[in-house]
């Protein structure tokens, strides 16, 4: 074999050394892209938390804030417009 097959082991090395890491480095960005939230996942995910928190303060039971943070918008929108709007505050 001599010098040429070391030279060619060596260089199919850093070749597959190479082409691993490009697969590690375009697994990591597919994780990351799965990571991310869409908008509809953020604005339901906004809606849960700010349920909760209302739900807190009306009620001070976690119960409550589980149930409400699940129905979120369906919340947010009897909060704004029964218990708002039937005694008269300002919606914000």
């Amino acid at each position: 074999m001599g010098i040429w097959g070391s030279l060619l082991g060596f260089t199919g090395k850093l070749l597959l050394d190479e082409i691993r890491s490009e697969k590690k480095r375009e697994e990591a960005e597919r994780k990351k892209k799965e990571e991310e939230l869409t908008p509809f996942q953020w604005v339901y995910t906004m809606g849960a938390i700010l349920a909760g928190i209302l739900s807190w303060i009306l009620n001070k039971s976690w119960l409550w804030v589980v149930f409400h943070g699940i129905l979120s918008w369906v919340y947010l929108t009897y909060y704004l417009v029964w218990i708002r709007l039937t005694h008269h505050l300002p919606l914000l």
